[in-house]
């Protein structure tokens, strides 16, 4: 069970109060898409709402997205893992390393909320919606592209997922399958964008809608809203706004490209290569081994970045926490070179 939101072009984004509730009724993760140069971009494990509207925010303001469409995704995990890459919006595609991309440019980006029985394995790697995408939606539209416009598609989608489905295309059309609910100029799939007075417990409806709302006691939202601000008051604490460098990038195999207005590269950071190791001086005095520094192998060499006066940064998502300094590099057959920035 999920939710999904909806905003129109030319419509501001709702209340962040509204997007917060989102997320604290659906709270395993959230994601967003939206269209630039004729592409959809998908950005998503967003795991906290701070990290969701910080990057959303980011992204709303620096593109004019009050003056595009917007899909937004919170989730609560049904099945696969709760994990990342399992949050909304997906590509369309059978490749599932692709589809746990958290970060996606394509032609058509889908969002679900619902449980499809016939593709529930809750102790399987993957969640019913990438099945439900890599099984049935995918073979549609390769036999053809519009496939999820028509509306003996859109239908079979409805029939055989009992769920409901928001398509944004490449042209900022969106394409919805199944009742939404109209609130003014927005749609929501359910009714968990409001801050209902009690909600018992998060039991489901025989169709699979919505939450069976009760009014039986202590209210499930009011404790999952404190839990949620006390896990972001933590992260907050840990990590701090000045810690997190979010980012609009170009990527190639080894190295990312920070875009600024102008569209040049502002920063560099090159990605921690196989093979090599990186000692550097951490900011946390907890991570600190007995000489006072530590070191990153190649193991974890897929999350870790430095710049040229060499800080090291853990890649969180969308975003860059500055974890070190004094970093110096080497390889791992000869401790005795040390791996310059352009290497």
């Amino acid at each position: 069970m999920c939710i999904i939101a909806i905003k129109p072009k030319n419509v501001p984004l709702q209340p962040e109060t509204t997007l917060r509730t989102c997320f604290t009724r659906n709270p395993d993760g959230a994601g967003y898409m939206f269209t630039i140069n004729n592409e959809v971009i998908i950005k998503k494990g967003l795991m906290t709402f701070d990290n969701f509207y910080k990057s959303l925010m980011y992204d709303y303001n620096k593109y004019e997205l009050e003056f595009k469409s917007l899909v937004m995704h919170f989730r609560i995990g049904t099945s696969g893992e709760s994990a990342t890459g399992c949050t909304h919006p997906f590509p369309i595609t059978n490749d599932y390393s692709k589809l746990e991309l958290l970060r996606v440019k394509t032609n058509l980006g889908v969002c679900h909320n619902g449980i499809i029985s016939d593709f529930n394995d809750r102790k399987g790697k993957y969640s019913d919606t990438e099945l439900y995408i890599s099984h049935v939606i995918t073979p549609l539209i390769k036999l053809n592209i519009n496939a999820y416009k028509f509306k003996d598609i859109q239908e079979l989608i409805l029939k055989t997922t009992l769920s409901k489905w928001a398509f944004l295309n490449k042209s900022d059309e969106i394409y919805i399958v199944g009742d939404f609910i109209k609130e003014g100029e927005y749609l929501y799939s359910n009714s968990t964008y409001e801050s209902y007075k009690a909600i018992t417990t998060p039991y489901y409806s025989d169709d699979y809608d919505d939450y069976w709302e009760g009014d039986y006691g202590d209210s499930w939202y009011t404790k999952q809203k404190k839990k949620q601000d006390k896990i972001d008051k933590k992260n907050d604490a840990k990590t701090g706004d000045n810690d997190l460098v979010y980012f609009d990038f170009v990527e190639d195999d080894d190295r990312i490209y920070i875009i600024g207005d102008d569209n040049k590269a502002e920063t560099i950071y090159n990605k921690l290569l196989l093979d090599n190791v990186i000692c550097y001086d951490p900011l946390d005095n907890n991570d600190k081994d007995n000489n006072g520094y530590k070191e990153i192998d190649s193991n974890d060499f897929d999350r870790f970045y430095f710049d040229k006066k060499w800080n090291i940064y853990e890649r969180k998502h969308n975003s860059f926490q500055l974890i070190g300094t004094e970093g110096v590099g080497y390889t791992k057959n000869d401790f005795q070179i040390r791996i310059d920035f352009e290497d």
